[in-house]
Parts: C-alpha cells; structure tokens; sequence
C-alpha cells in the first residue's frame, strides 16, 4: 500500500518519468539516485511502496545511465530497504556520516556486492566525519 494520495502518485509517476525521458540520453547525466534516504524521516518501511514505484517508472523509460538510490541506514529497521535498493541499483550509492573506521566498514560491507561504489554524502563534523579523513579515504579506493 503505498501511503499517498492516488492523484498525488500519478503525479510524481508524471514528473519522473518527464525528467527521465527529457535527459536519458544526456551525456551529462552521470547517474540517476531515484529517492533520497528511503524511510527517513520515521518513514521506515512506509517508503518501500514509492521506492519500488521509482524503480518501475525508470525500468519503463529506460535511461541510458545507471539507476541508484542510496543506502543510507543500516539499522535493522531498514534491513528490507536496503536489501531492495542493494538488489536493484546498477551503482551501489550509500551515504556514511560516521567516524572513518564505521566508513572504511560501510566500502568494505557494501564492496562484496561487485558493482561500483559512489559515497554520495559523508560529511558530519559532529560525528568526526571530515573532508581531511574522509577524502583520503576515498581516494585510495578510487
């Protein structure tokens, strides 16, 4: 079931699709990330609906990019989520706010999926999460 109004679906179905179509040939266009941290918000498993429905509206338009949409949390709440977002992105995205050996953990984790890796955010200062621990980090895995 997904929790949104019938018009407002049909809606956003419209929208993702005109983007898609417009630029699925755009050279520019290195990836497309689907949906931003599926279930934040204390969405949880509420978003599993719309996250699946992005990824059908996509496969329907088929783009020439890569499709994606970040693991983010990987608290048991989300377990399904990602398992969903894991199995169905051509790049495998994911956002780590963490200390760098919680980060060094999330590549090595997510890096037996054999697929390319994008950390597409990361940086938190709160969590110790820095551009000067985080970028070198980052580099060496390029």
């Amino acid at each position: 079931m997904i929790y949104t109004h019938p018009d407002t679906l049909k809606v956003l179905e419209a929208y993702v699709k005109d983007v898609l179509t417009t630029f699925k040939n755009d050279h520019r266009i290195l990836l497309w990330d689907l949906y931003n941290e599926p279930g934040n918000n204390k969405q949880l498993g509420k978003s599993m609906p719309l996250l699946q429905k992005v990824f059908q509206w996509a496969g329907e338009v088929r783009p020439s990019q890569p499709i994606s949409a970040g693991v983010w949390n990987d608290g048991p709440a989300f377990k399904e989520l990602n398992r969903f977002q894991l199995e169905n992105s051509d790049v495998i995205t994911y956002h780590n706010y963490a200390y760098i050996d919680n980060h060094r953990h999330t590549i090595d984790t997510l890096r037996k999926y054999d697929r390319p890796l994008i950390c597409t955010e990361y940086m938190a200062r709160r969590n110790a999460s820095l551009f000067q621990l985080i970028l070198p980090l980052l580099k060496d895995e390029m």
